[in-house]
């Protein structure tokens, strides 16, 4: 049962107590900048708040200190190993092979995929296909070798980022990725459009605009209108180790095509199974 209770404040007690201290970036090591130079066709998508550029920790090496994953807009997202005492140094080179050159990484994850007990990255991209890399051994450390294609998660869409739980107890990590929207292509704004009647005289959009548009209904019965709408996102479900993600957004009963934000797992009523909630803009 949910409950709600004041928020406690930790610290020292005194009036100008610090939580925080910001480190030098030259003694960090991470030297990550982002920058903001994408193609004209997506220019708009940052004056319209567009939800973005993630960061994921996760020990990927397994020397007991959280690495680091920053996405980014024009190098596919870079990876700093964390060498202890809040020193990273960048490890990029080790993803396998590296994104392509104007690679655009939104959000990330680190999870066991395949159940080996090492942790998996998944980068997901704006416009581009999301990206799945395994964590393998080479030469007595470990390379992060993308496979995205050959297991079946490598949409290419508005992915915002994906979250990872085991919705159906099998025993492997299940995935859901977030989506958000995607300008209209030319193509399609040069059509003539128009709206067909479903079974129940309901509005249906041409197939061409469905990844782009919805229809709402007019107050008063005044007809309906067609408005900019985000991606469907989707659910893959993992069948185990060397087989590829299915995916089973319909068959899971989801629909919609928002504006996703961000996404997370958890038992909203305590029966033993995982809930997502998924959190949306308009």
């Amino acid at each position: 049962q949910l409950q709600e209770r004041a928020l406690e404040m930790g610290g020292t007690g005194q009036k100008h107590s610090k939580l925080f201290q910001s480190l030098d970036v030259s003694r960090a090591g991470i030297d990550f900048v982002h920058r903001w130079n994408p193609p004209v066709k997506h220019r708009d998508q940052l004056t319209n708040a567009f939800s973005g550029a993630g960061v994921a920790a996760g020990d990927y090496d397994q020397d007991g200190y959280p690495d680091l994953f920053i996405c980014g807009q024009t190098n596919g997202g870079q990876l700093f190993r964390n060498l202890g005492n809040f020193k990273f140094a960048n490890r990029s080179s080790l993803l396998k092979p590296p994104a392509p050159a104007g690679t655009w990484a939104t959000g990330a994850s680190w999870a066991d995929v395949d159940n080996d007990g090492w942790l998996d990255l998944y980068v997901c991209g704006f416009d581009c296909p999301n990206r799945l890399y395994l964590n393998r051994p080479q030469g007595g450390g470990r390379v992060l070798v993308e496979s995205a294609g050959v297991l079946g998660v490598d949409f290419s869409g508005a992915s915002i980022v994906g979250t990872f739980a085991d919705y159906d107890r099998d025993g492997d990590l299940d995935l859901f990725v977030v989506t958000n929207r995607l300008p209209v292509p030319a193509s399609l704004l040069s059509q003539p459009f128009s709206l067909s009647r479903g079974p129940n005289g309901e509005p249906v959009l041409p197939e061409a605009f469905r990844q782009y548009a919805d229809v709402i209904a007019l107050p008063g019965g005044k007809g309906f209108k067609k408005i900019d709408a985000g991606q469907y996102d989707h659910l893959y479900r993992n069948e185990g180790p060397g087989k590829p993600f299915r995916e089973v957004t319909h068959e899971a009963g989801m629909s919609g095509n928002h504006y996703g934000l961000s996404a997370t797992w958890w038992d909203w009523n305590q029966d033993g199974w995982p809930d997502l909630y998924v959190a949306n803009d308009f």
